[in-house]
């Protein structure tokens, strides 16, 4: 589907928390905020694929609407009680839209055949292998010293040397990996990197480098 990939910024903006039996959950499970137990306190913020951040902000909305509706019962010209609809679709759509913001899209993997899982594992192996025959090694570095006769059949040519340090032969490679765009967001923001949230995942990482 066309909106599979994309993240929403979804805001409880009520002066109330967003609870599970309130409608914060998706396909039967709850959603949880950053206290880690379920439902999304009032004033918190949390990105969300956009399919659940729409579903949050219509339930959200629904509630926001059943608590403004009056209690009084509305009568006709002749007494008789009148039925009203607690919200219509256009004060749905427009309340539930105050909850959201489109962030940006996620790069869509590319599909894979069995065959190119398998490849992929077997590169994924030999990294793994590769990267065990590359762990840095340490070689002695010796200084000639005073030379200790301590006996006349002693090897004049190893005599006097004496081990003062080690070092590595190779150095860890200083560079950072991101799994995600959003990692990626997140450290520009932090280094307060001007960027477009837009841009691809490769495009960001290089304003990083």
């Amino acid at each position: 589907m066309a909106n599979d990939y994309k993240v929403v910024s979804f805001r409880n903006t009520q002066p109330f928390d967003f609870t599970p039996d309130m409608g914060c959950m998706y396909d039967g499970r709850p959603i949880t905020g950053s206290s880690g137990k379920p439902g999304i306190a009032a004033g918190e913020t949390k990105m969300l694929p956009y399919h659940v951040g729409w579903r949050l902000a219509t339930n959200l909305a629904k509630q926001v609407l059943v608590r403004n509706a009056s209690n009084k019962q509305e009568t006709d010209a002749q007494g008789n009680p009148m039925v009203k609809a607690i919200w219509d679709e256009g004060a749905l759509e427009s309340l539930k839209r105050e909850f959201i913001e489109e962030m940006y899209s996620e790069d869509k993997p590319a599909k894979q055949t069995e065959t190119d899982l398998l490849f992929a594992r077997i590169a994924a192996l030999e990294e793994m292998v590769k990267g065990k025959q590359e762990e840095p090694v340490t070689e002695a570095v010796v200084t000639p010293g005073p030379v200790v006769a301590s006996t006349p059949e002693e090897d004049e040519a190893t005599a006097g040397l004496q081990v003062v340090a080690t070092v590595p032969t190779s150095e860890e490679d200083p560079s950072k990996s991101f799994k995600d765009k959003q990692e990626v967001l997140a450290e520009l923001e932090a280094r307060k990197i001007p960027h477009d949230k837009r841009a691809s995942k490769e495009k960001l990482e290089a304003l990083l480098k």
